[in-house]
């Protein structure tokens, strides 16, 4: 059992990882078409705008996937230089145990704010190169990437010591 939450640790990581890349590429490539654009005096595609804003929410929320997968996510060790091994590792196992219920509360929230999105009819318009599109379909990655936290801290809870260890 062990194994597969493993391996579904390391797949979850992965696909974020290659999710930031591939975010990337088209955030640099929209910011430096709309450099070009704006240094040649020409108007700059409504599009890309929108795509960098949208880029800059899916890189951050996916970026806190990766920080979760390798266990390298803000915190703030306060007492942690005088605490004996053995109760570093109990408060570690409930900081694990309280984010997984942060993150899991918040990607109930967000599905419930899509929802809202959803009923609303907002579009993102200009969005796919002129054509609008559904403000909730870009904002998936909420309740996703929160939800996606929530199981890597719990599987961080559930299998102490499985996380790679911060230097």
């Amino acid at each position: 059992m062990t194994a597969i939450l493993q391996v579904v640790r390391r797949a979850i990581r992965q696909v974020a990882a290659f999710a930031v890349t591939v975010l990337t590429g088209w955030l640099l490539f929209n910011g430096l078409l709309l450099l070009i654009a704006r240094w040649l005096g020409w108007q700059s595609p409504l599009w890309a705008e929108a795509q960098i804003k949208f880029a800059v929410l899916w890189i951050g929320l996916t970026g806190g996937i990766l920080a979760a997968a390798d266990d390298r996510h803000i915190r703030i060790d306060l007492v942690d230089h005088y605490l004996s091994q053995t109760t570093r590792r109990r408060l570690k196992q409930v900081m694990h145990l309280t984010s997984a219920i942060g993150t899991g509360i918040i990607a109930l929230l967000s599905r419930d704010f899509l929802i809202a999105e959803r009923s609303a009819g907002s579009i993102s318009a200009n969005f796919l190169f002129g054509t609008g599109v559904p403000l909730y379909y870009l904002e998936l990655i909420i309740p996703i990437a929160f939800g996606l936290m929530a199981t890597l801290f719990t599987l961080a809870f559930l299998l102490p010591g499985s996380s790679p260890s911060r230097q």
